[in-house]
């Protein structure tokens, strides 16, 4: 017998063709996502990377003196304050001093 005429198997094949169309598009789609979520995770790694080195340098000041402690609220305050102060600037890598510069000037005040 001929593998064409069987009917059901033609339906089948057919339906795996399309199946297979499908999750194409779909990975395709993810794909694009994913790239997507990068980019935008990409913008955000300096200010990340900034706020973890300030938050440790506040945090090793009370090895010079027990006099320079500083509670998690009071970082959390500088570290909104700097970004909410700056807008979506912060999300330009050109402006990373910026941000730095806030940061510590905001903390000596």
């Amino acid at each position: 017998t001929d593998i064409l005429d069987d009917q059901d198997l033609v339906n089948t094949l057919d339906k795996c063709k399309k199946t297979a169309r499908e999750i194409q598009g779909r990975v395709s789609e993810s794909e694009q996502m994913q790239n997507k979520i990068e980019s935008t995770r990409k913008k955000y790694l300096p200010v990340a990377t900034r706020g973890a080195i300030i938050y440790f340098i506040i945090s090793d000041l009370t090895l010079l003196n027990c006099m320079y402690n500083f509670s998690l609220e009071m970082f959390l305050n500088v570290f909104k304050t700097t970004v909410f102060s700056l807008g979506n600037s912060y999300l330009n890598p050109d402006q990373e001093d910026v941000v730095l510069e806030f940061n510590f000037n905001t903390a000596h005040r």
